[in-house]
């Protein structure tokens, strides 16, 4: 069978999508943690690049639901779809690096050596067995790829229940990267929104908290979440489990209501 090329049209306009883990560190050690729990299928949820795979591999997840307020990541991943569909294992790593180094002018090249884990074992294109798995999810359609903004908390809750409905499964694993840094009003800690007159930036945090909250109401007892913390410069992946997170998220939200900037603690 002739496999056409993968033609992929970017919206120069937005941020380029994440692909691999940028200046997020830990990934494999988190990965070998999640391996080693005892809680298994369902349905993951995740934001940002190829991470979300493989924790989806190592959960043996029965659905993927992938999420961004960026709409480069869904025409991103509809071109990985494509590939990943109608290709072994090693034809589609070289096809994916291909598309990203042909794809971005105005980004760097994504070349192997840049995203540490993709040649571990844990990594979905580091196994026969990881990528079978992602290419079964792929084939059967129960792999989603969608835009919205995690500060809508209607839109969140429609779309977990809706996927876990879809199969029969509940919330098992969430992937929030560093989204939470970027709702941070600015004057906080580590926090980067600046906030408008629209869209105040306490309005913006209280929100996500609340989408997440949210979420994890459709979440098995011992979900997984997928968090990062800041370390220097950059963000370490930590695992977290589902009423740790439910109570960091009460504690921000307590102190937005109190009027206090809300503190990054680890």
């Amino acid at each position: 069978m002739v496999i056409r090329a993968v033609s992929t049209k970017f919206n120069t306009l937005a941020p380029p999508p994440h692909w691999r883990v940028v200046g997020e560190l830990g990934a494999v050690d988190v990965l070998q943690q999640i391996a080693a729990q005892s809680v298994k299928g369902g349905v993951h949820v995740g934001v940002a690049g190829s991470l979300n795979f493989d924790i989806a591999c190592a959960m043996k997840s029965n659905a993927i639901v992938l999420l961004d307020i960026n709409p480069n990541p869904a025409a991103m991943w509809q071109a990985v779809f494509y590939i990943v569909k109608n290709n072994d294992r090693l034809a589609a790593k070289r096809k994916i690096h291909k598309m990203f180094k042909e794809s971005f002018a105005y980004n760097k090249p994504m070349r192997l050596e840049q995203q540490p884990h993709e040649g571990a074992a844990c990594s979905w294109l580091g196994s026969d067995e990881n990528y079978a798995h992602i290419q079964r999810l792929l084939q059967e359609d129960k792999i989603k790829a969608q835009v919205v903004d995690l500060t809508n908390v209607a839109a969140v809750d429609k779309i977990v229940q809706d996927s876990c409905r879809d199969v029969g499964a509940v919330l098992t694993s969430l992937y929030l990267s560093n989204v939470q840094r970027f709702v941070t009003p600015s004057k906080s800690t580590g926090g980067l929104h600046k906030g408008n007159q629209h869209n105040p930036a306490e309005t913006a945090l209280n929100n996500y908290c609340q989408s997440v909250r949210t979420a994890l109401m459709h979440a098995a007892s011992d979900c997984l979440v997928i968090d990062t913390q800041p370390e220097q410069a950059l963000n370490r992946i930590v695992l977290r489990s589902r009423p740790d997170m439910l109570t960091r998220l009460e504690a921000t939200q307590s102190t937005l209501q109190s009027s206090q900037p809300p503190v990054f603690k680890t």
